[in-house]
């Protein structure tokens, strides 16, 4: 099979927000036949993607469900759906050996397809008819959940218990789900949700609570064909739908990039899939197209030296975690350290790391840094990284601020190290809408968490509770004691016991 390749840069012009795309479609063997109104794809986490073909005007049977083997480029017929597939149907994987589907049409038929047995079986139906509309809206959360969007112009959302083959009514979504509306499992406690109907509407679930956020919006409308897909480590792709349009985006630093565009328009019937680092995505349209997004991608994930508060005189080692979120192995490429203090640079070091591979986190250590001033005195820290083609330059850069000296007016034990205890770097940093901060403690102790601004006011007490030894997490929503969100800036988190105190800093970036 001759593949062609697409490569794509394009300015990106009064978007807020959105950096200059760029990467490569490869044109991959084509799907058996024409894919219709309720197309999908799914990934089952090894060499294989499902797609359903959905409904075809004129084709006797719209049921044909097919596989693709990713090593060596080719499709498979697989047993027939057992139900008529049309607007709406999705499919999600257990993340063992079934992979269930809901199939539109108005209706809430739902079956599971067994992947050893290569055979379907009817499961309870969703609790209303007239799941239609909605694109991909159906989503595996871990576990033994399973979530779906109603759609239609409607804001239903449910949640299937696989042991209990039973559904139950969650918090209705922020507004009603239409055309491209769509679901996607991050891997960990929240689904993203495109609510379509060409608006530029996208949301966040939050599992254990229950509760729906907004988040900034889409680049452009998303209409009949928009789909999402997680890659599982902090980013969400996204087709807008009627157009030629791709975006991803950052979990963390909640914006979108526009990637380079497919190489045809995508309407009903498309779709999208995370599958072995690469993203894979069918035209729909009633055509057969399918292609391989690649690209170059490096993110400056998170500092792990210095402290965001050492001692004057301190010789440190800085040092700083990246991770190729490209996917495409990076090589050749540069990572730089770079420190200042009111704007006059006082180190500055590039070092040049081994080959990393998509989705491998790696840790770039620096030449010792001794700060030359005497006495208290703040700094800035960036880690910067840099490689040819990089499609998402919002991610390069990593800025935070050191405090060389005493600690900044903050009363309480003297600071320092506790013995066996660890307090970790809040994530993500800078934080949007709410960060989440870990720390272990090694026996049992009475623990505070706070947060101070660079006054050494507390703002926010986190946790002030007698604890058993062991790791803990407290998430923080950038609100006050007084119930006011806290402005933009510097601020600083400290771990207090019996036996001393650790603080390190935030960034609030809205």
């Amino acid at each position: 099979m001759k593949r062609f390749k697409y490569f794509v840069v394009l300015a990106v012009l009064g978007l807020s927000g959105i950096s200059i795309a760029q990467g490569t479609w490869t044109v991959m063997q084509p799907m058996c036949a024409s894919m219709g109104w309720g197309g999908t794809l799914e990934w089952t986490g090894d060499d294989y993607i499902f797609g359903l073909r959905g409904w075809v005007n004129g084709v006797t049977n719209p049921r044909e469900f097919y596989r693709y083997r990713i090593s060596v480029d080719n499709w498979t017929s697989m047993t027939d759906f057992n139900y008529d597939p049309y607007w709406g149907a999705g499919l999600a994987w257990d993340g063992s050996d079934h992979i269930y589907a809901c199939n539109g049409n108005g209706n809430g038929y739902f079956s599971r397809y067994s992947i050893s047995g290569n055979s379907w079986e009817t499961r309870a139906p969703a609790p209303e008819s007239g799941i239609r509309h909605t694109g991909d809206a159906l989503a595996w959360a871990g576990g033994d959940y399973i979530y779906l969007l109603k759609g239609n112009n409607q804001a239903y959302f449910w949640c299937y218990s696989i042991s209990g083959n039973s559904w139950n009514w969650m918090t209705n979504a922020p507004g009603t789900v239409d055309f491209g509306g769509s679901l996607a499992w991050d891997g960990d406690q929240s689904l993203y949700a495109l609510r379509g109907g060409s608006t530029t509407d996208f949301w966040r679930y939050d599992i254990p609570s229950d509760t729906w956020y907004s988040l900034a919006p889409t680049p452009g409308p998303v209409s009949e064909g928009g789909n999402l897909v997680s890659d599982h480590y902090g980013y969400i792709y996204a087709y807008q739908g009627n157009d030629i349009a791709v975006w991803r985006y950052s979990t963390t630093r909640d914006s979108w990039t526009e990637l380079a565009s497919v190489p045809d328009t995508v309407r009903l019937g498309s779709a999208i899939s995370w599958a072995q680092g690469g993203l894979y995505a069918l035209q729909g349209d009633f055509k057969d197209g399918f292609w391989r997004f690649d690209g170059y991608d490096l993110e400056v994930y998170q500092m792990e030296s210095p402290n965001d508060t050492i001692p004057a005189d301190s010789a440190v080692t800085p040092a700083v975690n990246i991770r190729n979120t490209g996917t495409l192995t990076a090589s050749g490429y540069s990572v730089m350290c770079r420190i200042d203090s009111s704007g006059v640079n006082v180190y500055q070091e590039t070092m040049n790391p081994v080959a990393i591979d998509p989705q491998v986190q790696l840790l770039v250590d620096f030449p010792q840094w001794t700060p030359p001033y005497p006495g208290n005195c703040m700094y800035d820290i960036y880690f910067i990284a840099d490689i040819t083609d990089d499609f998402d330059a919002g991610n390069d850069t990593l800025h935070s601020e050191i405090w060389v000296g005493d600690p900044v007016g903050i009363e309480g034990p003297a600071q320092g190290p506790i013995e066996s205890a660890l307090l970790l770097q809040n994530v993500p940093n800078p934080m949007h809408s709410m960060s989440e901060i870990t720390f272990r403690v090694p026996g049992t102790t009475r623990a505070e968490l706070s947060i101070y601004d660079i006054s050494g006011r507390c703002v926010s007490t986190l946790m002030d509770e007698v604890l058993q030894g062991g790791e803990y997490s407290c998430t923080w929503n950038g609100i006050d004691k007084t119930g006011r969100s806290v402005e933009n800036g510097l601020y600083l988190y400290r771990l207090s016991t019996s036996e001393g105190s650790v603080t390190r800093s935030l960034i609030v970036l809205r």
